[in-house]
């Protein structure tokens, strides 16, 4: 069942381009989010634009505390009227991007609470939110999110993979990541111009790759993967690294000094920026 908008949305309310506001109305697919989620009765949830609070319906039937970030004035007037007798929720009119995740986190949730992430992301900022969310403090047991459906291919992208790239690797080297289930464009109001996905990162509780330093090696792949046509040999040298050094070290690690950065796994590309970092001490 899609809500009509004038039912969610009063009359003097139109959504805001400015705010990428697309409104997820089917009652199926909040349902099928929330569920997919494995919301328990002690969850604490961050959601991330709750808009008309359709979805944040369904975080409070199942979570202990909801904390929400809506950035738009008019919509946090609507939402705090429409919750204001439910004490479970905590309305922040705040970017996320500015937000601080840890110390929101623990004065609204506590210390050692189950915290999840349930969002239906703005697609003019979702990368810059899923890094926002991957690099806090904040220990999130998983993070389910709705993006465009061409970013969730990239996120969840396997190496030797069109669609592989700096994005697939800083997010898998964060967590396990994986396309839930797409949505289509009529499940909105009002209709985007593009598909979408629902896709679950599970966060590594203890990460299994050792980076030498973490800073290095997002600076390691940016350069790595700046020209996807261009050999390894070729964009690392934007480091100040030579040719030469670069290949060197791809031939110790046995791998061709014709190598491109999508075609190294997560492993293989933190091995390599281990190796590269010494140069620099």
């Amino acid at each position: 069942m899609n809500h009509p908008l004038h039912q969610v949305l009063p009359k003097d309310l139109k959504p805001k381009k400015k705010f990428g506001q697309n409104f997820l109305t089917d009652e199926s697919v909040l349902n099928k989010i929330a569920d997919s989620a494995s919301i328990v009765p002690t969850s604490c949830v961050v959601e991330i634009g709750p808009g008309t609070g359709l979805l944040t319906n369904h975080l409070l039937q199942r979570a202990r505390k909801v904390l929400a970030y809506e950035i738009d004035a008019d919509l946090v007037r609507l939402l705090s009227d429409r919750y204001r007798n439910d004490s479970k929720l905590v309305l922040k009119r705040q970017d996320v991007l500015l937000a601080k995740l840890e110390e929101d986190c623990l004065d609204v949730f506590g210390k050692d609470a189950n915290v999840l992430v349930v969002a239906n992301l703005p697609y003019y900022i979702t990368t810059p939110i899923i890094m926002k969310l991957l690099t806090s403090n904040v220990m999130f047991q998983s993070i389910t999110i709705m993006m465009q459906k061409e970013v969730a291919r990239r996120v969840c992208a396997s190496p030797k993979s069109k669609d592989y790239g700096y994005l697939s690797v800083v997010c898998q080297y964060h967590g396990k990541t994986r396309v839930l289930f797409d949505v289509g464009r009529e499940a909105f109001v009002p209709s985007p111009d593009v598909e979408s996905s629902i896709v679950q990162i599970t966060p590594h509780q203890i990460n299994p790759y050792t980076p030498g330093s973490e800073a290095f090696f997002i600076q390691f792949l940016k350069a790595a993967f700046h020209q996807k046509r261009k050999t390894l040999s070729n964009n690392l040298e934007r480091l100040g690294v030579s040719k030469k050094a670069i290949q060197e070290i791809l031939i110790q690690q046995g791998l061709s000094t014709k190598a491109r950065g999508e075609e190294l796994s997560v492993a293989e590309l933190l091995d390599l920026s281990n190796h590269l970092e010494m140069l620099f001490r």
